[in-house]
């Protein structure tokens, strides 16, 4: 499921920005737990305009967050539908703020991408205060000038919204798979690796799994298997196991890592997150 952020409600004034990405980082965080989105998907322009922003050592976990959340690193598509992009380049989306018709692109496809049996699409957003501090809103599409559809939408801003019951219906239908949390603090995780080569780059990958709300353990490293050509190699539905590759290293490191995952759905969608955040 792509999630889309409404590029509409970055104000660039760089202090009001920082601040609003900040509580930002808040909703995501809440967003992601209920959910396990760990993506939005922003516009270049947009991407580019965060990278400006003055990140120092005061903010750099904020800048770390913008790093990972924002997809920076690469450029990807808004829909993996042909469809959908052909509906989307032959369309124009329109949300009325204060009387006047403003082009939403991101609502747009987040309106064509909304998951079947939502009655509302969802992006999210900066929370300004002002003119994006409502839930609701009405996205209109025309093609060739004409009206076609009205889709109702919801952008979420602030913290509070995701608890919303339309934003929880949004959220039943995108991720119908509810995911167990690990209630283990990150520091507490137990992680054990075989005094292997390569052992340095796979405490550092260690680390940095043991932070995801799913990973329980680290309990291996495993065997090494040069022409490993997939971050995903196994899934254990009996153990809740599931055996990850380094694989753009030569070498083929790997790790077996123990989640929440109970069953296979749960597993898979976990497994997804997994490669979507940390096999970049």
């Amino acid at each position: 499921m792509n999630l889309y952020f409404n590029d509409l409600t970055v104000c660039h004034d760089v202090d009001a920005d920082l601040l609003s990405i900040r509580r930002f980082s808040e909703t995501f965080r809440e967003f992601h737990l209920r959910t396990g989105e760990t993506r939005v998907w922003a516009p270049k322009a947009i991407k580019d305009y965060l990278r400006t922003l003055p990140w120092t050592a005061a903010n750099m976990t904020l800048w770390q967050f913008v790093l990972s959340t924002f997809n920076l690193r690469t450029q990807g598509t808004p829909s993996e539908d042909p469809k959908v992009e052909d509906r989307f380049c032959r369309s124009e989306f329109f949300v009325n703020m204060n009387g006047s018709c403003v082009r939403c692109d991101q609502m747009g496809m987040a309106a064509l991408t909304k998951p079947k049996g939502a009655t509302y699409s969802l992006s999210l957003g900066l929370p300004d205060g002002g003119v994006w501090s409502k839930l609701y809103y009405e996205v209109v599409e025309e093609t060739h000038g004409k009206t076609k559809t009205a889709h109702k939408a919801l952008c979420l801003t602030e913290e509070n919204d995701v608890s919303n019951s339309d934003v929880s219906e949004w959220c039943q239908e995108a991720y119908a798979v509810a995911l167990p949390i690990c209630s283990i603090e990150p520091s507490a995780k137990n992680v054990t690796l075989r005094n292997d080569h390569g052992i340095d780059v796979l405490r550092s990958f260690a680390r940095r799994l043991v932070a995801s709300p799913y990973v329980e353990a680290v309990i291996n490293s495993l065997p090494f298997k040069p022409r490993a050509c997939r971050f995903v190699e196994n899934i254990d539905v009996d153990t809740g196991i599931i055996d990850l590759r380094l694989h753009r290293d030569d070498r083929g490191l790997g790790l077996a890592v123990k989640t929440t995952g109970t069953t296979r759905d749960q597993l898979e969608r976990i497994s997804r997150l997994l490669a979507r955040q940390y096999d970049v």
